[in-house]
């Protein structure tokens, strides 16, 4: 995999700097999870990530919904991919109700609603899990080659299992953050089975787990 590598501080780990459409799914993959905050001394393991992604938590029914969404991605893609998708993706928020969010591609942008409709507004919580949702598109999308994606069906599929195994990584890894992860999401197991975050202990998740 082409990787070049860079740091925001001087004397601080290297971090890694995608490069667009140059990567192996598998490779990208396993990248991204290896670096995930809880093993890379970059951020100080977890620590950093967990308090500011609280912070955001606690004040999430206080916030202006505009905010709200810029700072979960902006916190996402700090965290779980190191602020590569960023300065590729423009983050839309549509003040009104879509069938659905989404990642266009052929635009380079995330759309996140704000309703689901249009006399009804969205919970926070949803809209978080939807910021993680698209952010795991876009950054399989944007830095895996064409031909892997389409060797690992997210061509024809784009929740085929790498989507699902970083998907459900990085779910599980917030709900056991946040103090009350009650209407954050649904998350699933590797069987593809659904679980509710708030039913359910949130260290025993049957899904793909980094541990601590």
């Amino acid at each position: 995999m082409n990787l070049t590598y860079g740091s925001e501080t001087p004397g601080t780990p290297a971090v890694p700097v995608y490069q667009l459409q140059s990567h192996n799914v598998k490779e990208l993959l396993d990248n991204a999870l290896r670096v995930l905050p809880l093993s890379h001394p970059y951020y100080n393991t977890q620590q950093q990530a967990k308090a500011e992604i609280n912070a955001l938590w606690e004040l999430r029914k206080r916030m202006p919904v505009d905010l709200l969404i810029s700072e979960s991605f902006r916190l996402i893609d700090k965290y779980f991919f190191f602020s590569n998708i960023g300065p590729h993706i423009q983050l839309v928020i549509h003040h009104g109700s879509f069938p659905w969010d989404f990642y266009r591609h052929s635009e380079r942008k995330i759309f996140i609603c704000t309703r689901e409709e249009p006399n009804l507004p969205r919970g926070p919580e949803d809209m978080v899990a939807s910021v993680v949702h698209e952010a795991v598109h876009a950054y399989l999308i944007l830095f895996a080659t064409p031909a892997s994606l389409k060797a690992e069906d997210l061509g024809q599929n784009p929740h085929a299992l790498p989507f699902r195994v970083l998907y459900q990584t990085l779910t599980n890894m917030i709900c056991r953050w946040v103090p009350d992860p009650t209407g954050f999401t649904v998350i699933c197991d590797l069987d593809g089975d659904e679980i509710e975050a708030e039913s359910h202990h949130l260290s025993s998740y049957p899904g793909t787990d980094i541990a601590g």
